[in-house]
């Protein structure tokens, strides 16, 4: 069922419901102007991927903080994999 959104006067808002709003607004636009602007959407992939290198390089906290994430993400993927493989050999005995 779609949300039914009452209409509210601007000037009824507080300051937050605002902002909220507006943040809302962009969030929508620039989720539309990535998936129709493939131009921009690559723009905005190489801007961010030179970002977080510049941070990798020269921010501690945030090299730790990345290093911690991507151990966590391999520890789950080899667990991941562990179980496909398990599945795989169950599947094997079925068949036979």
């Amino acid at each position: 069922m779609a949300e039914v959104k009452s209409i509210v006067d601007v000037k009824e808002l507080t300051d937050e419901e605002k902002l909220e709003k507006k943040r809302a607004y962009h969030r929508a636009y620039m989720k539309n102007r990535r998936a129709t602007d493939e131009n921009f959407a690559t723009k905005q992939r190489q801007s961010n991927k030179e970002r977080k290198k510049y941070l990798y390089e020269n921010d501690a906290e945030f090299k730790a903080k990345s290093q911690e994430y991507n151990r966590e993400r391999a520890r789950t993927n080899v667990q991941y994999k562990i179980k496909y493989e398990e599945l795989l050999e169950q599947m094997k005995l079925l068949k036979n």
